[in-house]
């Protein structure tokens, strides 16, 4: 789980997190691992006490783990209640993903004239925002995806290759769509008048 792009030092880390560092806070980062695979120049953590096994012989340039553990850690350390969710926090600084992300509307992109756009959206090749749609600020739209007629995409939501969100949809913010998936497909609903089946509309708008 590593990025070259990024060499935050310990210093760095620990004032995203609101910690201190026990250790050479110069120290540069270049990512993430666990605490058998962490290499000298990675941050490792401990929230589960199965592991503490693994801490002693970690090579990690530093551990994140509660204090309870701090006496244990052979390297540099960051000392926070909740390890775990201080790993998330930490793990967003390291993701690649938005550094790939290009504001603008890719030349193969269709997009209707009526569509509103917000500011810094991305919209990659082959993607379609159909009639109406609304993309709120720092959407992105991934490659071959489809978003239908009326729907609106809240700000910083990412849909990834090839979503399709169907027409009058209302996706939140900060959602995440996966590739592959159709949001506000019909559902299996139909009635019978004794002689046919009579479908029911989907009506549902809410993601």
């Amino acid at each position: 789980m590593t990025h070259a792009s990024h060499h935050l030092t310990l210093a760095d880390i620990a004032r995203q997190l609101g910690v201190t560092v026990s250790g050479n806070a110069q120290q540069r980062i270049r990512g993430l691992a666990t605490l058998k695979e962490a290499q000298p120049d990675q941050v490792a953590f401990l929230a589960n006490r199965a592991y503490l096994k693994d801490l002693a012989t970690t090579k990690a340039a530093a551990v994140l783990l509660h204090p309870e553990h701090g006496k244990h850690c052979p390297v540099a350390r960051l000392e926070i209640d909740n390890p775990y969710l201080g790993y998330a926090k930490l793990s967003q600084l390291f993701d690649p993903l938005p550094a790939r992300d290009i504001v603008g509307i890719h030349p193969t992109a269709v997009v209707a004239e009526d569509a509103q756009i917000g500011a810094g959206v991305c919209i990659q090749a082959h993607a379609v925002i159909e009639a109406g749609a609304v993309l709120g600020d720092r959407v992105v739209i991934g490659a071959g995806s489809v978003v239908g007629a009326d729907s609106i995409i809240g700000e910083a939501t990412r849909l990834h290759a090839n979503v399709t969100v169907c027409h009058g949809v209302v996706v939140g913010k900060r959602v995440i769509l996966q590739s592959g998936c159709v949001i506000g497909g019909d559902g299996f609903g139909f009635a019978h008048d004794g002689a046919g089946w009579h479908k029911i509309a989907q009506l549902g708008a809410w993601c």
